[in-house]
């Protein structure tokens, strides 16, 4: 039995799956910034969970985005661990997103080359009397020159802070892949804003599914389509706050029994398009906050469907309503297509039936094809079991991607690898043909 929940503001939508069929849809009116446990326990008893369920097989899967909204009183103390301070404003300056949410901007000297070698010895007692000055319960980014390498010193680092600062949180930057400096300390901001946003809905949602399904699993739905346990909002609430739209491809194409090819979802407010691959929505490594900001988290995105997009090469999209009426006037090349009505919540339906994904991502020095090879083995082996560890059956693990990537401007030994599992089933699986 699965369950997917979609959370807004003004509501709560859940779609209940077991056994190859759709055997509930619910929604729950209510503003649920206010009682979001209670939201929930009221959508649980209109789906008729029942209370005694004691199979290890319940997992309930929510869409949290609309909720995930930076908060402008989480700011955070950027400190950065570069050999020299920046030359003028023009480099101090990472984006409006830091502007905004970084209270404080602090240099430390450190930082390491792309081989991992120190270029300056991280500067200990300038950490100390920054934790010195700074209160109490103050979160902290901490963004070194080359730790995506070699992350000794922004370890090294939040060591001193949780020693002498008291700090709310540390997050370091190495931890979001990326080669630029500003891109992975952006991201680290907008995560630390979004911390204490991802306990409260931990603690809310975990609190309820403890007193009626207490044997359930609970996951999060993730930026590109896939899950993860709903413990990692309290770690990296920034690969969820942008998951609508992927919830909503992976349920279109669960209603539609696509695992391959591009998919038209018709919308009351228009149409939009989107794309999948290998049985998980096709996804963009990097992602725009804004025009011109970039962050490090991995989305699939829903563009929408204007005149003239639909070419010739993407074959025949499939088309599916969420709408009471299928409209094939709008684009004249979907006449042809096959169409689907879904009468459910095609984000709720989505979470129920994404699967969990496991990605892995560093920078890496290799000299040699052995050397490839045993850190490519290595590296699925770590994200098979991430997999199993998080209630995969081993039998349901996919490696999607396994891969080797040079980096321009680097050095030649210096690589990035990247590692994708999924696990769970392909959603042309999930439904009965008598569902679709």
């Amino acid at each position: 039995m699965r369950i997917g929940v979609r959370i807004t503001e003004e509501a709560i939508f859940g779609v209940l799956v077991d056994d190859g069929q759709i055997r509930g849809s619910e929604t729950v009116v209510a503003t649920v910034s206010d009682d979001l446990g209670a939201a929930f326990e009221q959508l649980l008893i209109r789906l008729h969970v029942p209370r005694d369920q004691r199979s290890p097989g319940l997992s309930i899967t929510f869409d949290v985005s609309r909720l995930l909204v930076p908060s402008p009183l989480e700011t955070v103390t950027a400190v950065r661990i570069a050999p020299r301070p920046p030359t003028d404003a023009a480099h101090s300056y990472s984006g409006e997103t830091t502007a905004q949410y970084a209270e404080h901007v602090q240099h430390v000297t450190g930082g390491f080359t792309k081989e991992g070698e120190e270029i300056a010895a991280l500067d200990v007692e300038g950490l100390r009397r920054i934790a010195k000055d700074a209160p109490a319960g103050r979160r902290y980014v901490l963004t070194g020159v080359g730790a995506s390498v070699n992350s000794n010193h922004e370890l090294e680092a939040s060591r001193i802070l949780f020693a002498e600062a008291n700090p709310a949180s540390v997050t370091h930057s190495h931890s979001f892949h990326n080669s630029s400096f500003a891109v992975r300390e952006r991201t680290s901001v907008i995560n630390s804003a979004l911390l204490a946003e991802g306990q409260r809905i931990i603690t809310a949602l975990a609190a309820v599914a403890a007193k009626l399904v207490p044997h359930a699993r609970l996951f999060v739905m993730t930026n590109d389509g896939g899950s993860a346990p709903l413990s990692a909002l309290a770690v990296k609430p920034v690969h969820s706050m942008l998951s609508a739209s992927a919830a909503e491809l992976v349920g279109a194409a669960t209603i539609a029994g696509v695992d391959d090819g591009w998919i038209v979802i018709q919308r009351v407010d228009g149409e939009v398009l989107g794309e999948m691959a290998d049985g998980t929505p096709a996804y963009s490594s990097r992602s725009k906050i804004s025009s011109s900001e970039v962050i490090a988290t991995r989305t699939a995105q829903l563009i929408p469907n204007s005149e003239g997009l639909i070419g010739d090469w993407m074959g025949v999209p499939v088309v599916v309503a969420n709408v009471d009426r299928i409209d094939t006037s709008v684009n004249p090349r979907l006449s042809k297509s096959r169409h689907v009505r879904s009468s459910v919540d095609l984000a709720g339906l989505g979470a129920a039936c994404a699967p969990l994904v496991e990605w892995l991502e560093q920078d890496v020095k290799i000299r040699s094809e052995i050397e490839k090879d045993q850190v490519l083995l290595a590296n699925e082996t770590k994200v098979r079991m991430r997999l199993v560890s998080n209630g995969v059956s081993p039998s349901e693990v996919r490696i999607l991607e396994s891969r080797i990537i040079g980096a321009s401007y680097e050095n030649s030994n210096t690589v990035a690898v990247r590692v994708r599992g999924i696990g769970g089933q392909r959603p042309s699986r999930f439904l009965t043909e008598s569902a679709k």
